[in-house]
């Protein structure tokens, strides 16, 4: 979002070429499979919606979703790497951050995924937001690493918590030192 394929007029990702870069991702038989956010999506819990933070992470989730609407690509993914104190409101500034925009995406045919790595490298807090809020209609991105090396649980353990909410894996390469 922050990149010049974003920011430039000719940027593939760009308001003025986006489906230009859609046809061709057709005509090639090609897919964009998930989008990202690069903020830090934890401001959206930020009691306060002046703070600058707060307005660019929803700026850059508003952006992600109409750009994923433009190219056919089904996730946008989520990451929370701030801790908060208390956990449980935590989880009901989040849902109500995310409920609307939750909404609006799924009208897009797109689904937010929150990825496992930082606050939900606990897999049971992310399974405790999607069953304490099934109206959020969102789904898991499992990160492998983040629960694995950082979270130290085995695969098990998170197909065991998140099972059917995971939509999509990321795989990387890591050394646990």
């Amino acid at each position: 979002i922050k990149n010049s394929l974003f920011t430039d007029k000719m940027g593939a990702f760009h308001d003025y070429t986006s489906a230009k870069t859609r046809r061709f991702l057709l005509d090639n038989k090609l897919s964009l499979v998930c989008m990202d956010t690069t903020s830090d999506m934890s401001a959206l819990c930020i009691k306060n919606k002046d703070n600058e933070n707060y307005k660019n992470a929803y700026s850059e989730l508003e952006k992600c979703v109409y750009i994923a609407e433009i190219l056919d690509i089904p996730y946008v993914r989520l990451q929370f790497m701030t801790y908060f104190e208390d956990k449980s409101e935590f989880l009901y500034l989040l849902e109500k951050e995310l409920n609307p925009m939750s909404d609006k995406a799924r009208k897009s045919g797109v689904q937010l995924l929150i990825e496992t790595k930082g606050v939900f490298c606990d897999t049971e807090l992310l399974r405790a937001l999607f069953e304490e809020n099934p109206s959020l209609e969102m789904g898991a991105l499992w990160n492998v690493k983040g629960t694995c090396l950082y979270g130290e649980k085995d695969p098990q353990h998170t197909i065991e918590n998140l099972g059917a909410y995971i939509k999509h894996i990321h795989f990387a390469d890591a050394i646990n030192e």
